[in-house]
């Protein structure tokens, strides 16, 4: 026996979703022009490098980000047309100079002040008027906003969870979330990161242990079938 087939024999299944429109919440992270390949050509033409070159080091980067956003929007509608409820995290500081840029951000250069032009929503996952929006300044949704206190405020039970970058602040988020005790739900085909091997890491080390692992039309299914 592997140590791959003795893993598999010891987990313990995941009991099936029970949804009603009250206990379940979408939530979409960091679905902003900061994660778009545009944010990465800036960057690399800021430290010399031909954005020519850098935006064709894109092209399979794109791709998966446009599917992720194409299989996101189909979420977020199905929600709205249910009535249930969407929750949008963002990247954006408080202050309007950023100083209160956490420092894991801070070291990566990542400092978006309110307003900022890169923090703005990808337009196909853009928040309707009165739709809950949570700013964060860190990696985590959990850590870095009143995520939690606004969950338990809406009486939720299942997160179903979507949007970039998988290994970084969806992964640190979802696991958060599992600690807490939410039954949480990774979207794989509505979830993209930089490259494809970080991608499948999260799947490999998250996906099974900390939430389960269900792609958009299987999400739809459950929907159909929530009271």
């Amino acid at each position: 026996m592997q140590i791959e087939e003795l893993l598999k024999s010891l987990s313990v299944p995941r009991q099936p979703m029970q949804l009603i429109r009250e206990n379940t919440v979408l939530l979409l992270i960091d679905m902003q022009k900061l994660a778009l390949s545009d944010f990465l050509v800036w960057e690399a033409e800021q430290k010399g490098i031909d954005p020519v070159l850098a935006k064709a080091a894109c092209a399979e980067y794109d791709a998966r980000f446009d599917a992720c956003t194409r299989q996101s929007g189909i979420l977020l509608q199905a929600f709205r047309a249910r009535g249930m409820t969407p929750v949008h995290v963002r990247i954006e500081s408080y202050a309007g100079d950023a100083r209160d840029t956490g420092p894991s951000h801070l070291r990566v250069g990542y400092r978006f002040p309110p307003g900022c032009g890169w923090s703005d929503f990808i337009e196909e996952v853009r928040p309707l008027e009165g739709e809950i929006i949570l700013s964060k300044t860190c990696s985590g949704a959990v850590i870095g906003s009143s995520l939690d206190k606004v969950l338990r405020n809406l009486k939720t039970r299942y997160v179903i969870t979507v949007g970039y970058y998988t290994d970084q602040c969806v992964e640190t988020t979802i696991r958060d979330l599992h600690d807490l005790g939410y039954d949480v739900t990774l979207v794989t085909d509505a979830t993209s990161t930089a490259t494809v091997e970080r991608y499948r890491a999260t799947m490999a080390t998250c996906v099974g242990v900390y939430c389960r692992g269900m792609t958009t039309g299987q999400v739809l299914q459950e929907l159909e079938k929530a009271e």
